[in-house]
């Protein structure tokens, strides 16, 4: 996983795809497995 904009209070699984342009906000939980593409 590159680095994305992910708040400090959201939850990211390690085994997440987060594109590098994604923003997570606070309180987002994003599982395993997960894929969140560009934009």
């Amino acid at each position: 996983m590159t680095e994305a904009n992910i708040h400090p209070l959201a939850i990211v699984d390690p085994n997440a795809q987060v594109d590098f342009s994604a923003h997570i906000g606070p309180f987002c939980i994003i599982g395993p497995d997960v894929v969140i593409g560009p934009e």
